[in-house]
């Protein structure tokens, strides 16, 4: 028994020590592969990452491709939002930007580009010298503006209450805007451009409907010079289409310095001719006409220069009052301007003396042509109804002296003569002024100076009654 107990023993023993080496070997077992499991799941979560941050790094590549093109300028450039994740928002963030920098460099590029039509307008309008060149640039600047819209600019004229058009489109015309004065234009009356989209609408210009025709939208500018209304800037499109803002500013840009050139312009003109006329006859003034004569004579021109006046000036404003002696005048220098030639030149010497010259004319022509202006005197004043006066000549050829002092003084001498013989009568220089300039260097002695006999003043008077109108005033010049 005691054998088969210690059998029994030895058997579970074996047992007991077979279960333990089959659980060790189970064990051993269970960790091998619960090692590799871990080892490939941490393989597994290497190679997700790997592919992971290969996948953002790729689109982080390519958001700083993005970024960087948008740097170079390339506003165009825009990122791949691709999922809904931070990446999509960062790259919807660098879409939104480029965006915004591309609206912000185009107004920028627009402000810059009518800058620069800007500058070059004022540049071009700086070289216009007359109102003619300044709108030609004008209309060299509307085509530039627009190539197909009819555009038009319409100026006061002198009167400042008629609009008329100064310059249209060189190539797509002019919109032939009805408007008559400056003040039935809306614009000129607000003071600020005005666009209108279609002519149809409620409130757009009834101007655009009077002109007929298909419909369309327009803009209308004021031209304007130091708040004084000039014109109107007017500028044409397809109906429904108003102007772009960038193009309503160029218009804005030409009108404003158009206007400002062409109020300079006319400023200077009116200067230089209040500063080179006489302001009662509107002929060139005594210093203007030397000055010219001057320059004739310099170049080696010649001409038969006249000093002329008018005959009993002082009796004349004396018994009709000084109105009548101004209306003289003025009537003479109608009749002057009407009666001498393009090339001729008259001004008003000073009182009631003009000087006149005849470019390369003879002192036979000139002669001539003061005959007939003496007829045309006559019959100005008889249909004006007004006092009938005359004029004395004095004619010096230019040949006789190099000096224009000296020439004036020989046609005064020749003038002084013509008043000496009876008045209204024609004188030309010759021996008599010749030596009286060589002894003498005085215009003219005064009337009194050389006491008459009675005799000369008989004589002088019965002249006077056959050649002038007026032969009581024979005592005065």
């Amino acid at each position: 028994l005691q054998e088969s107990q210690a059998a029994v023993t030895e058997e579970l023993t074996s047992l007991i020590d077979q279960a333990r080496a089959d659980g060790d070997a189970v064990n051993r077992q269970a960790l091998t592969w619960l090692l590799v499991a871990v080892l490939g799941a941490i393989g597994l979560l290497c190679v997700v990452t790997y592919l992971m941050t290969r996948s953002i790094v790729r689109h982080l590549g390519r958001l700083a491709d993005v970024a960087r093109s948008i740097a170079r300028g390339e506003l165009h450039a825009r990122a791949d939002r691709g999922a809904d994740d931070e990446l999509g928002s960062l790259a919807g963030a660098i879409n939104d930007m480029a965006g915004d920098l591309q609206m912000l460099v185009g107004r920028m590029e627009a402000s810059a580009e009518r800058d620069g039509f800007g500058s070059q307008l004022a540049e071009a309008l700086e070289m216009a010298d007359t109102e003619d060149d300044a709108l030609l640039v004008v209309e060299r600047a509307m085509g530039v503006i627009a190539a197909s819209s009819p555009m038009e600019i319409l100026l006061a004229d002198s009167s400042k209450a008629h609009l008329e058009r100064a310059a249209s489109h060189p190539t797509a015309g002019a919109p032939c805007c009805p408007v008559e004065s400056p003040f039935s234009c809306v614009a000129v009356r607000r003071g600020n451009p005005v666009v209108f989209e279609h002519s149809e609408a409620l409130n757009a210009c009834p101007k655009l409907r009077e002109r007929g025709g298909d419909p369309m939208s327009a803009v209308c500018v004021p031209v304007t010079f130091m708040g004084r209304a000039l014109g109107v800037l007017h500028a044409s499109g397809k109906p429904g289409v108003p102007f772009a803002s960038d193009a309503v500013g160029q218009l804005t840009t030409l009108a404003t310095q158009s206007g400002a050139r062409i109020g300079t312009v006319r400023s200077f003109e009116r200067s230089q001719l209040q500063a080179s006329t006489d302001g009662l006859t509107g002929l060139r003034n005594r210093r203007t006409i030397e000055t010219e004569l001057r320059g004739l004579l310099k170049e080696g021109g010649t001409a038969t220069i006249v000093m002329a006046d008018l005959d009993h000036f002082k009796l004349l404003n004396d018994t009709y009052g000084h109105e009548a002696g101004d209306r003289a005048l003025r009537k003479f220098s109608q009749v002057l301007e009407a009666s001498l030639r393009p090339t001729d030149l008259c001004g008003r010497f000073g009182g009631e003396e003009f000087l006149l010259a005849f470019p390369s004319a003879s002192p036979e022509v000139v002669v001539g042509i003061l005959g007939r202006l003496r007829d045309a005197l006559a019959l100005a004043a008889e249909e004006a109804e007004a006092p009938a006066f005359t004029a004395s000549f004095g004619v010096v050829d230019s040949a006789l002296d190099t000096s224009l002092e000296n020439l004036l003084k020989l046609a005064d001498l020749a003038l002084y003569r013509a008043k000496e013989e009876g008045r209204n009568r024609i004188i030309v220089v010759d021996e008599r002024e010749l030596s009286a300039l060589g002894q003498n260097d005085t215009v003219r002695p005064a009337p009194t100076a050389t006491p008459r006999s009675p005799a000369t003043v008989g004589a002088f008077q019965r002249a006077a009654a056959l050649d002038d109108p007026m032969p009581t005033l024979t005592g005065s010049r």
